[in-house]
């Protein structure tokens, strides 16, 4: 059972180490960081936020994964917010940087994997997924969103990893 509470998602297909999944609507605090070497640097500004660096100074809880998805030249760091918060009652910012959004609803390829984070592992993974992905049937909709799940602490071998793209079925698929 986890520490902390993980985002919700339901199974559609499974194969291996990818799947298919059904996200429903989720809120997330995120800020984007321009430049390369940028996959972390986003995490203590969201993490002051939810640490009470907000309008009416509300400890949020920490949730799992920390979300990063990787644009051309800048990398977006996402906490999913709690369940039990609703988007209209989440406290403003303190920080502008940080925003406030809605997720809405979508289907997500995934691959699941342990280990350090390196940009190898990353090439490696994405490639293994986009090409499963194809052979389903399905066309990437999103950037690369790397999904990782434990504290920094965690020896590498037990950590877990995913990326994940927004997916729809191809129209002849």
């Amino acid at each position: 059972m986890p520490l902390v509470e993980q985002i919700d998602y339901g199974v559609l297909l499974k194969e291996e180490s990818m799947e298919i999944r059904q996200y429903e609507g989720f809120n997330v605090a995120e800020i984007k960081k321009e430049g390369k070497n940028v996959m972390d640097s986003g995490f203590n500004d969201i993490f002051r936020y939810i640490s009470g660096g907000n309008e009416s100074s509300e400890k949020i809880s920490m949730t799992s994964p920390v979300l990063s998805e990787i644009e051309d030249n800048s990398v977006k760091t996402s906490f999913v917010m709690p369940k039990e918060h609703k988007f209209e009652e989440l406290p403003e910012p303190i920080d502008k940087a940080v925003q406030i959004r809605h997720v809405p609803k979508g289907i997500y390829g995934a691959i699941r994997f342990a280990g350090s984070w390196k940009q190898e592992k990353f090439l490696n993974m994405s490639g293994h997924l986009r090409l499963w992905l194809e052979s389903k049937g399905y066309e990437i909709v999103s950037n690369a969103i790397v999904a990782r799940y434990n504290p920094p602490f965690t020896p590498p071998f037990l950590r877990r990893n995913e990326i994940l793209y927004e997916v729809r079925k191809k129209e002849n698929g």
